[in-house]
């Protein structure tokens, strides 16, 4: 089971580009009405509300590359272990987002983090 530990970096780099891509597919309408409006003017008004979620959604899914590629590199290269307020800190995470978005793909952080957890 440590095979499972020493490659959770790699699983949270999957789920973060698998989060980006998601992203791009379910805001499509509003990229492309965003890249149009932004073609025709400059108007502030003619850019749509959920701008900021796309933003937010994707810069999260950056941000979790990030950090599976750091949990990579602790953990395969310089063979450390990751400290345990990080694995709770990440369990917290994961159990947080699925309780508020039980319908997302968050139950893979969940995931993640308990092997990180058990396993370390």
């Amino acid at each position: 089971m440590k095979y499972l530990y020493s490659y959770t970096g790699i699983a949270i780099m999957g789920t973060s580009i698998l989060h980006f891509f998601i992203g791009l597919l379910y805001y499509r309408p509003l990229l492309f009405k965003l890249i149009s409006s932004s073609i025709k003017d400059d108007n502030a008004a003619s850019i749509p509300n959920d701008v900021n979620l796309f933003f937010w959604f994707e810069i999260s899914g950056l941000a979790l590359l990030l950090l599976g590629v750091l949990v990579d590199w602790l953990i395969r290269v310089m063979n450390l272990q990751l400290p345990l307020l990080f694995c709770i800190g990440f369990l917290l995470l994961g159990i947080l987002a699925t309780v508020f978005a039980p319908k997302s793909g968050s139950w893979l952080i969940l995931i993640q983090s308990i092997i990180l957890l058990v396993w370390r």
